[in-house]
């Protein structure tokens, strides 16, 4: 992975920065991160399913850290009622 920086969200869930200048990059980790889930609940004999939302957004010149968050949560839960829609 490029740099990133791990936290947490105020609603305790996990978040991961991810330093990555392109769009098509931020996509392609995305899907490589789906894709290993995907094997890890094909291959594993595990009680149970993992599953993961993801949202993404570039950081816009002067913009303050609340205000990007808050667009990459959006785009997160939008993430998630897709999932939970199909």
């Amino acid at each position: 992975l490029p740099n990133y920086e791990a936290s947490f969200s105020k609603e305790g869930l996990p978040r991961i920065i991810i330093n990555e200048k392109t769009e098509e990059g931020i996509i392609e980790i995305e899907n490589r991160i789906k894709d290993g889930i995907r094997h890890f609940n094909k291959e594993s004999d595990k009680p149970y399913v993992l599953s993961m939302a993801m949202g993404h957004s570039k950081y816009q010149s002067g913009e303050n850290e609340d205000s990007f968050l808050k667009r990459i949560d959006k785009a997160m839960y939008k993430d998630k009622q897709l999932a939970h829609s199909s």
